[in-house]
């Protein structure tokens, strides 16, 4: 249910002469009354002319959605007539009506159509009475947009003159703040849609979830460019570290244990006079040991 846009009003034209109203191109806006008037009388001298103007806020309908149903409900407070007419809703041109209205809004050549019909016949004052919008109606719904009627009587869309009363009175929004006690009744749009939302399709070259899903992972490989100087200092540091190896290799011992550093060992060449001035005992080549002297 949407509740009617605080901008409703309506517009009278009025004229001594019934075809001089009907066909002016411009009408006096009422859009701050608490009462909405459509249809025509005469009141001598003049003919008087009102036509009613709706606006709906339809934003939450989403775009593409598709009306199955619609009904604008309208609180009835007072029948005026004494020739039955019917309300008839119609749709306006490319930016008619106003919002707010404008006194040009009131020119009949900018509305056309028959969005659905309520006659005057036989209606209880003091209740909501709904209009079903037909087809035509339902196309006038715009989505996720601003939606406007205009409401006409169908005497004042053919030209017939009135001979006396032929006008109805309903509650607009702005009932509020008046001396007169008013209820909140203010005109209702009721809407039935239906929406199937699709997954928009991705742009050229764009990767779906899917594809990621079963695609391989990739795996950078990280581009290193040296500079020729580079290159020196590279093996010039592979040349520190294979002599380091040597020199390690030599300390360690002939048994030394991989991952233990073995103590090195100091050789003393078997020339060399101990001090006391005695020689060095003689080993055995065969058992390796030190002969007694």
């Amino acid at each position: 249910m949407i509740i009617g846009e605080l901008d409703e009003g309506q517009i009278r034209g009025s004229s001594t002469n019934y075809l001089t109203a009907w066909n002016s191109e411009t009408g006096d806006v009422a859009d701050t009354t608490p009462l909405l008037e459509v249809g025509q009388y005469v009141r001598a001298p003049d003919y008087r002319i009102t036509r009613l103007f709706l606006f709906f806020d339809t934003t939450s309908i989403p775009s593409g959605a598709t009306v199955s149903e619609a009904q604008l409900s309208l609180y009835f407070w007072s029948d005026k007539s004494t020739t039955d007419f019917n309300v008839t809703v119609q749709q306006g041109a490319t930016n008619y009506p106003h919002k707010p209205l404008t006194t040009s809004d009131y020119d009949r050549t900018h509305y056309s159509g028959n969005g659905g019909v309520w006659d005057t016949v036989n209606y209880v004052s003091a209740k909501y009475y709904n209009i079903t919008l037909n087809e035509d109606g339902r196309g006038w719904i715009q989505a996720a947009n601003m939606t406007s009627f205009c409401l006409r009587s169908s005497r004042d869309i053919a030209g017939t003159s009135p001979s006396g009363f032929e006008y109805i009175l309903l509650y607009a929004h702005e009932t509020e703040g008046y001396t007169q006690s008013y209820p909140f009744a203010p005109p209702k749009l009721y809407v039935t849609y239906s929406y199937v939302y699709t997954e928009p399709e991705p742009p050229a070259g764009h990767t779906t979830p899917e594809e990621l899903e079963d695609a391989e992972p990739f795996i950078p490989t990280p581009k290193i460019t040296i500079p020729s100087w580079g290159y020196a200092l590279i093996f010039g540091a592979l040349g520190l570290v294979a002599v380091g190896s040597i020199v390690s290799s030599a300390t360690s011992g002939r048994r030394g244990i991989r991952g233990v550093k073995a103590k090195p060992r100091t050789y003393r060449p078997r020339n060399l006079q101990p001090r006391g001035g005695s020689r060095l005992p003689k080993r055995s080549k065969r058992t390796g040991r030190f002969l007694k002297r």
